[in-house]
């Protein structure tokens, strides 16, 4: 179950009888964690709204390329999160190295 999601015009919409919600990466990974798991499989997903619920059924591609969106935007934010600590190990070999060629080294 995802977060419920208030109407407030900004993350979501009503126009010619349909709302479209925004919801943030925090609040709806476990739908894409669920269809990970269950891949090759239909999704049932019900939207609940404020005076009725509407359910619909996924196929089987689409509840898998559902699946897949996750695995990969898991990926890009690990490869994401990897290059920011490239990053800072480089620099900091940067200033280790800076200070060893500063370093007054006596000669035998």
């Amino acid at each position: 179950m995802s977060a419920r999601v208030a109407h407030d015009g900004e993350r979501n919409d009503r126009s010619r009888g349909v709302e479209i919600i925004n919801f943030m990466p925090s609040e709806c990974d476990t739908l894409g964690v669920f269809a990970e798991r269950h891949t090759g499989d239909e999704i049932k997903a019900t939207f609940f709204g404020e005076k009725k619920n509407h359910t619909m059924t996924l196929p089987k591609d689409q509840a898998e390329a559902l699946g897949s969106v996750h695995k990969a935007s898991v990926i890009v934010g690990r490869l994401h999160k990897a290059q920011l600590e490239k990053t800072r190990l480089e620099r900091q070999l940067d200033v280790a190295r800076s200070q060893m060629a500063r370093t007054f080294r006596e000669k035998e």
